[in-house]
């Protein structure tokens, strides 16, 4: 008022509020979940390779003649390829299934749920259990197929 101009209304408040920025999302739940789904869905093809490729051709049981030697050649040929990429698959989602349940155990299933009653907990604990069974599992497995020697004679 000492320059003689009264003082005008305060201006009106801001039509939005700004949004406090919300947490970053935690991408690890649904890497692990994807990780175990792509993993289960590798072994069945797998396994599909397998049982489409590597099983006796139908033409030598219901053949007249029974089989050829070229239909047995092809049969073991066949064998051969579809354990060899059976192998392969079986390997990867092998990997894929360990990898998923490590992700969950490692940086899912850190600590207990902040005051968890005995079956949160309990639960918490039977999750970090079947997690780390899947982890020792796939790394069996894996051993397995890497030891079982496919195409190793014995001879030098």
């Amino acid at each position: 008022m000492t320059d003689g101009v009264a003082p005008g209304p305060a201006p009106p408040p801001p039509m939005w509020m700004p949004v406090a920025p919300a947490g970053t999302m935690n991408p690890w739940p649904m890497i692990a979940f994807w990780g175990r789904v792509i993993g289960f869905v590798l072994l069945f093809v797998g396994t599909l390779v397998q049982v489409i490729w590597g099983s006796f051709p139908a033409n030598c049981v219901a053949g007249s003649t029974g089989c050829t030697a070229g239909n047995l050649n092809s049969y073991l040929q066949a064998n051969a390829n579809a354990v060899l990429a059976s192998g392969i698959i079986w390997s990867l989602g092998l990997f894929f299934l360990g990898s998923g349940a490590g992700v969950k155990l490692h940086w899912v299933l850190k600590r207990p749920p902040a005051q968890a009653s005995p079956e949160d907990l309990a639960a918490w604990v039977a999750d970090r259990r079947l997690n780390g069974l899947i982890v020792l599992f796939s790394i069996v497995l894996l051993l397995i197929i890497m030891l079982a020697g496919h195409g190793y004679t014995g001879h030098a």
